[in-house]
């Protein structure tokens, strides 16, 4: 399954830089670099992204996106900014799986496999059945 933008951030935060974290600067030049392939962060870029880890200020209901939500960054004291993960991955039970095939027999149309896969944390695997499932269900209603 794509990644959202958010979890490829999370997980170089993560995996680059583990406990110790990341500078904000660290952050811009991945996700800069990630939009831009072939381009280099530089100075002219400083600030790119950066509404994504605004805390709200005086509008706090308006966080960025990478700082709210059950995964997130955090700034911690040092300047830093860490991975914050309330809710982890889950593999689906049989009985979410058979529902999710019930569900694509039924629309069998091909948007519907990838909004059951997120719903229902599917691996690529299970995705792939999915799609079989799709094929014949389309063949069996045409």
């Amino acid at each position: 399954m794509k990644k959202t933008k958010k979890e490829l951030i999370l997980e170089y935060v993560e995996t680059t830089f583990g406990a110790t974290g990341a500078r904000f600067t660290d952050i811009q030049k991945f996700i800069y670099e990630h939009n831009h392939p072939g381009k280099t962060y530089g100075r002219n870029n400083r600030g790119y992204y950066c509404c994504a880890l605004w805390d709200g200020g005086m509008f706090a209901g308006r966080k960025g996106h990478l700082v709210k939500g059950d995964n997130r960054l955090e700034k911690m004291s040092n300047g830093r900014w860490k991975v914050v993960r309330t809710i982890e991955s889950k593999k689906p039970t049989d009985d979410e799986y058979n529902k999710a095939i019930e569900y694509v027999e039924k629309l069998g149309t091909l948007d519907s496999i990838y909004d059951v896969a997120m719903k229902y944390n599917l691996s690529a695997e299970q995705m792939k059945e999915l799609y079989v499932v799709r094929e014949r269900a389309l063949h069996f209603f045409h």
